[in-house]
């Protein structure tokens, strides 16, 4: 075998080498390896890489902890350094987020009353901070309140919580009238009069006339009342249907007439051509002979011809028949 080696670039990046029977050929570069880069926390080994591989288990490279060590001495203090400048002031930061809402605070909680400032201190020798008393001989009072200012324990007056009363004040009651005139009336006598005013547009135009309504449906029937009037002129009503409540009667009949003329003397009455008995028909009688028979009888009459006396009733008619008809016009049945 001979010892030469001979090489040939056959093409660009490949590198072919022979040594007698053998050859050796050189491939294309390849790809960059991954990276991998170790970091330790607590003790524990664990490692990245930036090829996205599956890196090793981390492990535990720690060794056991050592014994305390002596504590040392103190170093003696250094002397304090000059006071440097004041710097310039930073920008001003941006406004921080609105904190949570807080709890709703305590109310004002008073102890008690006392007439005069000497009065409580003889009464609370021991007192807490924030307790509260009323002082005074009459509302409002003054707030006294065991507090510290200025390193020191002590009553402050708070002052009145309640001011005094004020004077009441007036006010006005608006009105208007048909006319649309806005005026104001003061509550009390020495209040300035407050100016009135026309509140009233102008009239609108009228609007178009609206769509005719349906027929509404029929009515339940009212019922109506008969009149009537017996012989001795008491009237009375007849309900159309049950239910309906009694109509009051009355009595219509007027007064009797004054006596009417004598009528002319009859003509003799004869019973079988004898003169047996004189007849005289009076007002509305009827007598009739017929041979040996004598029929009397009574002449028809139109209530019209009735007359009425409407004094004291409300009625204007005069004769029986118009006062009738006057009564059911004023009952809605004619």
């Amino acid at each position: 075998m001979s010892g030469k080696l001979s090489a040939v670039l056959a093409s660009p990046g490949t590198l072919e080498a022979g040594a007698g029977g053998a050859k050796l050929v050189q491939g294309p570069k390849g790809e960059p390896g991954a990276v991998y880069v170790p970091s330790v926390s607590g003790g524990v080994l664990s490692w990245t890489n930036d090829a996205g591989l599956e890196n090793p288990a981390p492990a535990d490279i720690s060794g056991p902890q050592g014994p305390k060590g002596d504590k040392g001495d103190k170093g003696d203090a250094g002397e304090r350094g000059p006071q440097g400048e004041a710097g310039p002031a930073g920008p001003e930061g941006p406004q921080g987020e609105r904190g949570p809402k807080g709890d709703t605070g305590a109310g004002l909680e008073i102890l008690g009353q006392y007439d005069t400032p000497a009065a409580l201190e003889a009464a609370v020798p021991a007192p807490e901070i924030g307790d509260n008393y009323y002082v005074g001989e009459s509302a409002p009072y003054d707030i006294y309140t065991w507090t510290e200012a200025d390193g020191t324990q002590k009553w402050l007056d708070g002052g009145k919580l309640q001011g005094a009363p004020g004077e009441a004040g007036g006010y006005y009651v608006p009105s208007v009238d048909a006319g649309g005139n806005l005026s104001w009336t003061a509550s009390g006598a020495d209040m300035p009069e407050a100016a009135g005013a026309n509140i009233m547009g102008p009239q609108g135009a009228a609007g178009p006339a609206g769509e005719q309504g349906e027929q509404g449906p029929a009515g339940a029937d009212g019922g109506y009342y008969a009149p009537s009037v017996d012989a001795g002129g008491n009237r009375g009503w007849t309900a159309s249907r049950s239910g309906m409540p009694a109509a009051p009667g009355a009595n219509i009949m007027g007064p009797p007439g004054a006596d009417g003329a004598a009528g002319p003397a009859g003509a003799p009455a004869t019973i079988n051509g004898v003169n047996a008995l004189t007849l005289a028909a009076g007002e509305r009688v009827q007598l009739q002979q017929s041979g040996s028979t004598l029929t009397i009888g009574v002449e028809p009459q139109d209530a019209a011809g009735v007359p009425f006396d409407p004094t004291g009733l409300g009625l204007t008619s005069t004769n029986v028949q118009d006062a009738i008809e006057e009564l059911m016009w004023a009952l809605g049945l004619l």
